[in-house]
């Protein structure tokens, strides 16, 4: 791969590790699935450090994972999810309770705890490692433009890279409604842009996908 080029680096080890990842969710279906679950995480945050580490690049200049820059992560992530994620549930309650008139018990559950753990380590930190940390800022080395929008630029690298987060979503699962990922992507990117750090994005969200799970479950 091409140093000069960092926007092909990126979008060649999302296309390599997307076709990996597809392959194993096709061989490890059903009752092995668990293998699936376990080595695609880790590919997510393997190949990007293999990448950078090959080129004497270190991944914390691209994902923020340094002292100071990831308590500026958790700053801005926690203050963007006591934001937003109660106008979310308002959202979800008034579309699915007074739109449809479903009934709606509220039932965080036993095992919150357990969730959040699962959704930070082995959904959100492998994802935002890849996504925001590796080709947002292989991207950002490209295209290093944008508009500063509430203190974090937002131009193309962000864009695409949350394009890229939404195709990836599709092509292990096949479903429409995964584009729907981009949205909350851009977000994602926003507060890595911010912060400075993949932190931020980790934490909101981990704290998003389990409120998620506790909104289906209501239903």
């Amino acid at each position: 791969m091409n140093s000069h080029k960092p926007h092909v680096e990126a979008f060649v080890v999302f296309a390599g590790i997307a076709a990996a990842v597809k392959g194993l969710k096709l061989i490890f279906a059903g009752p092995h699935e668990w293998i699936y679950q376990s080595v695609a995480p880790a590919l997510f945050l393997a190949v990007p450090a293999f990448v950078l580490l090959s080129r004497k690049t270190d991944p914390a200049v691209f994902t923020g994972l340094t002292k100071n820059k990831i308590l500026q992560g958790i700053k801005v992530g926690l203050v963007c999810a006591v934001v937003i994620l109660p106008l979310f549930v308002v959202g979800y309650w008034v579309f699915h309770g007074l739109i449809l008139g479903r009934k709606i018990h509220f039932h965080i559950g036993p095992n919150v705890g357990m969730i959040f753990l699962r959704q930070f380590f082995v959904v959100a930190f492998p994802e935002e490692f890849l996504f925001r940390g590796y080709i947002q800022g292989r991207l950002d080395q490209r295209w290093n433009s944008g508009k500063s929008v509430f203190g974090g630029k937002v131009g193309p690298a962000l864009i695409v890279a949350a394009a890229l987060f939404a195709l990836g979503h599709f092509i292990t699962k096949p479903m429409l409604f995964r584009f729907g990922t981009f949205f909350p992507a851009l977000l994602f990117g926003w507060i890595k842009e911010r912060s400075g750090s993949v932190a931020g994005p980790i934490l909101f969200h981990a704290l998003a996908n389990v409120t998620i799970f506790i909104l289906e479950g209501s239903v």
